[in-house]
C-alpha cells in the first residue's frame, strides 16, 4: 500500500514500525480489552520523508504519534 502511494522504499520500514507500534499500544489499552477491531486513522505526510533542500533528512521532526488518531 505504501508503494502504491509512492512512499520512498527507504522510508517504508520506519513508517510500518511506527504504525505497528501505535496499533500494539492501542490493543494493550484497557478500554480496548476484548475488542476484535481497533479503528485507526493513519495520516501520512510524505513530504516528511523527502530530502530537504540542504541535503538533510527531514523525518526527525515527524511524530507518528501525533499523526495517528
Amino acid at each position: 500500500m505504501l508503494s502504491a502511494m509512492d512512499i520512498p522504499e527507504d522510508a517504508q520500514p520506519d513508517m510500518v514500525h511506527r504504525i505497528s507500534h501505535c496499533a500494539r499500544t492501542m490493543a494493550k489499552a484497557s478500554y480496548n480489552a476484548g475488542s476484535k477491531v481497533l479503528p485507526m486513522i493513519v495520516h501520512i505526510f510524505v513530504e516528511d520523508y523527502f530530502v530537504n533542500d540542504d541535503g538533510g533528512d527531514d523525518d526527525d521532526d515527524f511524530d507518528m504519534g501525533e499523526a495517528i488518531e
